[in-house]
């Protein structure tokens, strides 16, 4: 006997021949042969990268419905028997009819021509547009387009036609007719005046001013009406001839008429502004002698515009240069000029007004600097200072800027752009950067300090020879003691204090600098020797007992409160006796660098203003306000920071290319942010702010410094922004001490 499976009914083959036979808006019909033993036939629609089921019909064809207008659909289908639903079959796929064009409108342009619009229509990739005489009539071709307007021109002036439009989809079927739009051709008589300036400005001086206009008639074919009347709505301020020739007349506002014989008009407003008695590339910050400003070889920068006496006057301007081998003028738009540098010198650059009123300023166009040199390698002590020689070249007279940073700011620091400060011992580079390229390296290695002898442990000689401040997350700050290891001690007792006087470094006052109330409770604070974290020596207290092995190592005291700290070294003996007389102790400026220069909890956009410009205002008449940033103009500088818990203060010092430029103290008042007008100000090159958080020590009554942050802020002049007010935004998200390089008309 034969097993059953022997005459299992096998699936059915795919049908052939899918085509798409019909469409419309919303529908296409699917058809194809018949397969021999399907009882049934699965049509399936394209989605994305698969095939989902619409319908399904015993017949050999299937209208799908609700499709888009204008849309490509694709679709397949399967055969379905008692042995199961076989493969699908090839893909066949076409569009579905366009709408019709939506929105037709019909406008005049001429006795002859007409502009057709309507809205596009979605899949149409042509639209037919059709005209006629009547919209009874049968309608011709005026015209096909793949855009959504058309303009018919071989019309009949004074006549009225009809337009309507068909959407072709990519198969080339045509929708059904939009709507019809009439319109009428124009019969050649004016319908407006448009006034123009042929020459000149319609913001004229009094002295000399003119300009003329013109009148544009529409449409362009207009045959009749056409002579123009020009006429002034105040002769007293500017007359108009009829040639349309504007003269000034008297300060003040006029309106200029152009009116055709049918009485359409057109008009122009001009402006009379006082005479120029005074040219003046002065600010309120020189008031007198040689203006002079510095570029760069090579570049074109806008030019610092004039101010003109009295206020409200106004003069065409005349600009010149007594050496354009140096620099030449280049006009702009909208009144702006540029300077080019040509070559390295100095040229005069001269303003002068259409009356012969003037004033100069002096360019220096400076040649690139393009290389910048520092030793290879040096050596130096803890806590000690070098001002890093650098060779430019050229050697002098360059225009350009060099930035010398540090490869690790925990062991050297960067001061002022030019002075390198040993933090702790080790070895890092000085990097010098032309421009953010690298140019010349520096090995600086810093030696540790040789052990002292008991006889020169002192105030003169601290066991303490460096320490380093860095910024904890919460708040708080790590703070980095070396200490000097002392011949014949074999232990060390590290204390942290509450407080310290000159009398509790010897005798009875030891007593009081250990007393149990005058140091620090150990908290969430503690010490690390190298990276082995240390066990309190008293339980609870910031009080450590350190190993001569240990002592060589860097002492790390965590979640340390900001402000002035104190730190004592008690060296003993194997016999746990103290083998000094005193007990050093380090006064510690536990200050961490001033953060988020510029800007907190805003985002980047918002930022905070940190550097106040001098606007230029030109009156662009009849447009309105233009207003400029005055490239080269003197930068008044707005510094604001967080404030640090603990600092007495802070002291800002500026250098401008390297010299001097003064300095100060901030203004500490109860805000959570420093906000300090410095009262600096600058015109060009690249001026440096170092901002020094300070406390003051109980000794010496001197100031004790914490971690210097420096702000370079480097002005090219440029591209300068239309705004009279730049801000600057620090991402206060990370913990490093990176100088703040902030660049700008670049």
């Amino acid at each position: 006997m034969m097993p059953a499976t022997a005459f299992a009914a096998s699936k059915p083959a795919a049908p052939k021949s899918v085509k798409c036979t019909t469409a419309t808006t919303s529908t296409i019909k699917v058809s194809w042969k018949k397969v021999g033993d399907a009882k049934q036939y699965i049509v399936y629609e394209q989605s994305g990268s698969s095939y989902v089921k619409v319908g399904s019909t015993k017949k050999t064809n299937y209208t799908v419905k609700n499709l888009a207008p204008g849309t490509q659909y694709t679709f397949k289908v399967a055969a379905k028997s008692s042995g199961g639903t076989g493969k699908k079959s090839k893909a066949a796929s076409t569009y579905t009819v366009c709408a019709a064009p939506a929105g037709v409108t019909a406008s005049p342009l001429s006795k002859t021509s007409a502009a057709i619009t309507w809205g596009a229509t979605t899949g149409a990739i042509q639209y037919n547009v059709y005209v006629s005489a009547s919209p009874a009539a049968a309608f011709s071709l005026a015209g096909t387009t793949a855009g959504t307007g058309l303009t018919a021109s071989g019309l009949t002036a004074n006549t009225t036609y009809y337009f309507k439009v068909q959407a072709v989809n990519a198969k080339g079927v045509a929708s059904s007719d939009s709507a019809v739009a009439p319109v009428t051709t124009y019969d050649g008589t004016p319908i407006g005046v448009t006034v123009g300036l042929l020459s000149g400005s319609g913001y004229m001086p009094l002295s000399g001013g003119t300009c003329a206009l013109s009148a544009t008639i529409a449409p362009a074919d207009a045959d009749r009406y056409l002579t123009i009347t020009w006429s002034s709505s105040n002769t007293g301020v500017a007359t108009v001839d009829q040639t349309g020739k504007v003269t000034a007349k008297g300060v003040g506002d006029a309106t200029i008429t152009a009116t055709t014989a049918n009485g359409k008009t057109g008009k122009f407003n001009v402006k009379v502004a006082a005479n120029v008695t005074g040219v003046s590339f002065y600010t309120d910050k020189q008031t007198s002698g040689t203006v002079s400003y510095d570029m760069k070889a090579g570049d074109t920068i806008p030019m610092i515009m004039p101010t003109l006496a009295p206020t409200g006057a106004y003069s065409v301007l005349t600009f010149s240069s007594s050496n354009t081998g140096v620099a030449s003028v280049i006009p702009g738009a909208n009144g702006t000029y540029s300077l080019k540098g040509n070559a390295a010198g100095t040229a005069t650059i001269k303003a002068t007004s259409i009356n012969g009123i003037s004033h100069t300023f002096n360019i220096n166009v400076k040649a690139v600097l393009t290389n910048v040199t520092i030793p290879a390698s040096y050596s130096m002590a803890v806590s000690a200072n070098w001002i890093v020689p650098v060779t430019l070249t050229p050697a002098s007279g360059a225009y350009g800027d060099y930035v010398l940073a540090s490869t690790d700011p925990t062991v050297l620091r960067i001061e002022q752009n030019k002075t390198v400060h040993s933090i702790k011992p080790g070895t890092a580079k000085v990097q010098a950067s032309l421009n953010g390229v690298v140019k010349s390296t520096c090995t600086v290695t810093v030696n540790p300090p040789p052990p002292v002898t008991l006889s020169s442990y002192s105030e003169s000689n601290p066991g303490i020879k460096y320490y380093n401040v860095t910024y904890e997350s919460n708040g708080k700050a790590t703070v980095s003691l070396g200490v000097v290891p002392i011949t014949g001690a074999t232990q060390y007792v590290i204390t942290e204090h509450v407080n310290y006087t000159s009398t509790m470094q010897t005798g009875t006052g030891t007593g009081q600098l250990h007393n149990s109330a005058n140091i620090v409770n150990l908290g969430s604070g503690s010490l690390q020797a190298g990276s082995t974290t240390v066990t309190p020596y008293v339980a609870g207290k910031r009080e450590w007992l350190v190993t001569s092995a240990q002592i060589a190592q860097p002492l790390t005291f965590k979640n340390v409160d900001t402000g002035l700290r104190f730190y004592s070294v008690a060296p003993f003996n194997s016999g746990g006796t103290q083998v000094t007389t005193n007990t050093f102790v380090a006064r510690v400026p536990a200050l961490y660098f001033p953060r988020n220069v510029g800007g907190a909890n805003q985002s980047a956009a918002d930022g905070y203003v940190m550097a106040y410009a001098f606007p230029m205002t030109l009156y662009m008449y009849p447009t309105g306000l233009w207003t400029y940033l005055i490239p080269s103009a003197p930068i008044d500088i707005n510094l604001t920071f967080d404030k640090i818990p603990g600092a007495a203060g802070y002291e800002i010092a500026a250098t401008l290319d390297g010299t001097p430029y003064g300095g100060g103290d901030a203004t500490v008042g109860a805000a959570s942010r420093i906000t300090e007008n410095t009262g600096f100000t600058f015109q060009s090159g690249e001026a440096v702010f170092n901002i020094k958080p300070f406390v003051i020590d109980p000794i010496t009554n001197s100031r004790l410094y914490g971690e210097m942050r420096t702000v370079t802020l480097r002005m090219k002049v440029g591209n300068f922004p239309t705004v009279d007010a730049i801000k600057f935004w620090e991402n206060s998200n990370t913990y490093s001490n990176p100088s703040v390089l902030w660049n700008f008309g670049v």
